[in-house]
């Protein structure tokens, strides 16, 4: 007995114990104890810490170079145990970064069902010193298990391996630290100190909230469509979960608008809504910008869908909009887009009738005339300034679109089949 003690404890010094992996995760136990699966690119290991300073001062970190493979490219750990949720949401990683503005993707997933998951993703801010990271993982669904950790810094950016793509990270901890900001929702100024402004890329696309060209005092998004990128490449205006209420549309109106400063004039817009519990639910319109490097605002008609897609149905929990620049294109080099001001489109103008306001739309040379039903069978003219009947439009249904040939002032009149003249209005198209 004695001898099978002797053998143990000589086992057990030379080995010593497995520690397991769980939250949080500090990297000081032996290496070998952090079992990193790595995907596309992504390499990660257990080294001595080379940077110890400022907030982080342990002994050992975790050190992902990410190298050529996948814009994806990451490592992800299997934990002993399933997280609890039940109290903790808020997620802390402490990062060193070769750059300010690197992202960091934290992701959970399920254990053997990769598509039961829950991810947020964070900039840096500071370049080669060490930060500490805030996840707010309050969304999540705790009725769920999950039991694996992802990371990906630089989503939608490809790595080379080099000193620019080595991260270290450690210190990967879950806390009781409710960050208090709302979820985003219409309309999105990116101005709220109290808002969750994150942003979620795909296809290639790099987003991050930056300064206005024109005025150093307003925050706007800044879209980057990198070289390579997918043809349908874009950003979602939130997280996975959507708005925090769905968007107002009506039969009336089905209009958003964004004001888009574009490299270059026609560069196709794609914008679509959909329901965040189920993304089979869409409507996609596009629309094409029309000046270069000055801002514009884009007027996307829900209802007026891009062929080949699914119908707009009102009917609909349309709570999630994604926006995706030069829609069909694979850039052989970088396209950077700036753009603010998402919301429900409101009227140009309205003409005051018995039975309401008919409102009146301008999307450039585009007059959306919608609350007509009760003149159907009635008609719609235009006239310029000085008096020339330029457009002439029977109604037929209770919203009627009219293009015209030139910007300018125009006066739209209104006629009743039965009554004759009901009102009129003044709009300017440009």
């Amino acid at each position: 007995m004695k001898k099978i003690f002797t053998i143990l404890a000589m086992f057990i010094a030379t080995t010593g114990m497995l520690r397991a992996v769980d939250l949080p995760l500090d990297f000081e136990s032996a290496p070998g104890d952090y079992a990193f699966n790595d995907f596309d690119g992504g390499e990660t290991t257990v080294i001595s810490n080379p940077q110890s300073s400022g907030i982080n001062t342990s002994s050992q970190v975790a050190q992902m170079i990410k190298n050529a493979g996948q814009t994806w490219g990451g490592s992800l750990i299997t934990l002993d145990n399933p997280i609890d949720f039940s109290t903790n949401k808020t997620f802390k990683v402490k990062v060193f970064s070769p750059k300010a503005g690197a992202k960091l993707l934290l992701k959970v997933e399920n254990l053997n069902d990769s598509g039961v998951n829950f991810e947020k993703e964070v900039a840096t801010t500071k370049a080669n010193e060490w930060e500490e990271l805030t996840f707010d993982f309050s969304l999540i669904n705790t009725g769920n298990s999950y039991q694996k950790v992802v990371f990906i810094f630089d989503l939608g950016t490809m790595g080379d391996g080099s000193a620019d793509f080595t991260y270290l990270f450690d210190d990967v901890r879950l806390v009781n630290e409710p960050t208090g900001l709302d979820q985003i929702d219409l309309p999105v100024d990116f101005e709220s100190s109290a808002t969750d402004y994150t942003l979620t890329d795909f296809g290639g696309n790099s987003t991050e909230l930056g300064v206005d060209p024109e005025n150093a005092n307003n925050t706007v998004a800044v879209s980057t469509k990198t070289a390579g990128a997918q043809t349908w490449a874009g950003t979602t205006i939130s997280t996975p979960y959507g708005f925090a209420s769905p968007i107002p549309f009506t039969a009336d109106n089905t209009m958003m608008t964004v004001m888009v400063y574009s490299p270059s004039a026609g560069i196709p817009v794609r914008f679509k809504v959909e329901d965040s519990n189920d993304n089979t639910l869409t409507a996609e319109t596009e629309v094409t910008t029309t000046v270069a490097n000055q801002w514009e605002k884009l007027v996307f008609d829900l209802s007026n869908v891009v062929n080949g897609t699914m119908a707009f149905d009102i009917n609909t929990n349309y709570d999630k909009a994604s926006i995706f620049f030069d829609f069909g294109t694979t850039p052989a080099s970088d396209e950077i887009f700036y753009w603010d001001d998402v919301m429900m489109s409101v009227p140009t103008a309205t003409v005051s009738v018995e039975s309401g306001d008919v409102n009146i739309y301008v999307s450039k040379r585009n007059l959306l005339i919608a609350n007509v039903a009760d003149y159907v069978g009635g008609l719609i003219e235009v006239y310029d300034i000085s008096g020339k009947k330029v457009c002439v439009e029977n109604i037929s249904e209770n919203r009627e679109s009219i293009n015209l040939k030139a910007n300018g002032i125009f006066i739209v009149r209104i006629f009743d089949a039965d009554k004759g003249f009901v009102n009129a209005t003044k709009v300017i198209v440009h």
